[in-house]
């Protein structure tokens, strides 16, 4: 378990059960890597971008910028918007599904709602007992882990406070 103490000495904690392991994550990118269909593109949106569920159920179509290659995420739950580059290959894969799906530019990439995305990570999931919520906290301990920047990972999460994001 990891712990960290904040300005008002109230301990957060974030234990292996919120994150996936590296095996498991090593697991779940092998599942999804090479499909390109409806759940594989939209858990490598929460795996690259590392927004909350909900947040990536909202994205629409105006919000991904071509020229960029970026994401644009709306911050829910009082998080920050954000705007969260891509590997060019999965947005390429993203972009296509999104011109295929949606009618309009302001409709929702993936139009349904929490429980069908529940119903997919039970499908792809590396382990029965972790939620989808864990590839935001896993995605956010991957990037500490490669980069040492806490800044950056509050930004690509949305914390408007630092010690929100200093858990990781």
């Amino acid at each position: 378990m990891i712990e960290v103490e904040n300005k008002r000495r109230k301990k957060w904690s974030i234990n292996k059960n919120k994150f996936l392991s590296v095996e498991e994550y090593a697991r779940l990118r092998l599942k999804i890597k090479k499909r390109q269909n409806r759940p594989a593109i939209l858990l490598k949106l929460l795996m690259f971008t590392g927004a909350r569920a909900s947040e990536a159920l909202a994205v629409r179509l105006i919000d991904l910028d071509k020229a960029e290659k970026t994401v644009f995420i709306q911050g829910l739950k009082q998080s920050a918007d954000r705007e969260i580059p891509l590997p060019p290959w999965y947005f390429s894969q993203l972009y296509r599904y999104a011109l295929n799906h949606c009618e309009k530019p302001e409709d929702k990439i993936f139009p349904f709602c929490y429980t069908i995305l529940h119903r997919i990570w039970n499908v792809y999931r590396p382990c029965n007992t972790k939620t989808i919520h864990s590839l935001r906290h896993t995605i956010a301990i991957n990037v500490f882990e490669q980069t040492r920047d806490i800044k950056l990972v509050q930004v690509l999460l949305g914390h408007r406070s630092i010690h929100n994001t200093m858990v990781y």
